[in-house]
């Protein structure tokens, strides 16, 4: 496998004059398409989102003043609605990548300009980079998750047979 990437980046260092085919052309066409559908979708989400972000804080304590609660109850109402926020802004990059990279290989397609379809590629490597980053940060903490969740029914056993 890995000699494979490595002929892979050999022959992206040799090969100045590859050729896309009409078939290519078509699918990358597609590819543009629903990235389009996929990305705006995706912002909508995100818009949803902020909207959630930043109205949560004063629903909720709205709602924990007519009950007569606390003040920690708008703490923490507060505190999601700051977490909601920045969920929207880490996936607002991959998102605007994807439509850049929509917007510019249908140009590119259009226009059969070899430099801009580059430049489109590179939006896409940067959406798909992103990603692959987030899920690696994902996968650590749910590692993370795990250990705490063996030490914290480690700790709640021996608790309980010490109180026994």
């Amino acid at each position: 496998m890995e000699k494979e990437i490595i002929q892979s980046q050999e022959n992206v260092e040799s090969n100045e004059n590859m050729k896309i085919s009409r078939a290519g052309l078509r699918s990358l066409l597609s590819i543009a398409g629903w990235a389009k559908f996929i990305a705006i979708i995706g912002l909508l989400g995100l818009i949803f989102i902020a909207i959630i972000g930043f109205s949560f804080g004063s629903l909720i304590a709205k709602l924990l003043s007519s009950l007569e609660l606390d003040a920690p109850g708008i703490f923490f109402s507060i505190i999601f609605g700051i977490i909601y926020l920045i969920m929207g802004a880490i996936y607002f990059y991959p998102l605007w990548a994807l439509l850049k990279f929509s917007n510019l290989a249908k140009k590119a397609i259009a226009r059969n300009d070899e430099n801009l379809l580059a430049k489109a590629l590179s939006f896409l490597k940067g959406h798909y980079t992103y990603k692959g980053i987030l899920t690696l940060i994902s996968l650590i903490f749910f590692i993370f998750e795990i250990v705490f969740a063996i030490i914290a029914i480690s700790a709640s056993s021996s608790l309980n047979e010490l109180f026994k």
